[in-house]
């Protein structure tokens, strides 16, 4: 039975040509049908990285991953942020740790008010952590505050803070000398060490490292 045939003109097209001709369109509906029917059984398709998960190409996307963080950390890009804030560093070989035997300013027992260093200050500084030494460091102990800024190698800062020192020991020579050394002030670095060895109480240990730096 020609179901489609009031679609046609029986003019233009035979009875055995519409026979054709309906045959093409059912088959046709068939497969959209068929086709429908299997997407949807199927599911939704497979996005890009579905498919590279299911063939484990995600093994090469690892590699690639780890090849480009070691580079990273190669070139130093991690390290601002993995840098500690107080970080604990080793002391200058080339600078002579002050003693600081006690929380009393060694040195100045005869002065009228002395500066108490807080324990924690000595504490830090003891085990070189110099920026919880200036952390918890008096807000009146500028010596104590110059010689942990010298020990961090920030000479300018150093220097700034022994401006502010008042009355000092004879090693406040030499501490600050090595501040203008390190800025470049060779003169009046010079002119500093000569003024220590001048002393009579500069320590021997002291007297040596100025003697050193003026040949240098």
């Amino acid at each position: 039975m020609n179901t489609f045939s009031h679609k046609y003109n029986p003019e233009q097209l035979s009875p055995e040509e519409l026979s054709i001709r309906e045959h093409q369109l059912l088959k046709t509906h068939l497969n959209a049908e068929r086709a429908a029917r299997w997407k949807q059984l199927a599911g939704p398709k497979p996005t890009q990285l579905q498919i590279i998960l299911k063939e484990k190409k995600w093994i090469w996307l690892v590699v690639i991953a780890l090849l480009g963080a070691a580079i990273c950390w190669q070139a130093g890009w991690f390290l601002p942020v993995l840098k500690d804030p107080n970080p604990t560093i080793a002391a200058r070989t080339d600078l002579i740790p002050y003693p600081f035997d006690n929380i009393a300013v060694r040195g100045e027992q005869d002065q009228v008010q002395k500066i108490v260093r807080p324990a924690k200050a000595l504490a830090a500084y003891r085990n070189n952590d110099f920026a919880t030494a200036i952390r918890e460091s008096s807000p009146n102990d500028p010596y104590f505050v110059g010689i942990c800024w010298l020990q961090m190698h920030e000479p300018q800062k150093a220097l700034a803070a022994f401006e502010q020192v008042s009355t000092f020991s004879d090693e406040f020579y030499y501490y600050k000398g090595v501040a203008l050394q390190d800025l470049g002030r060779n003169e009046e670095a010079k002119a500093l060490f000569e003024q220590a060895l001048d002393s009579k109480t500069l320590r021997e240990t002291y007297r040596e490292a100025v003697v050193k730096r003026i040949k240098n």
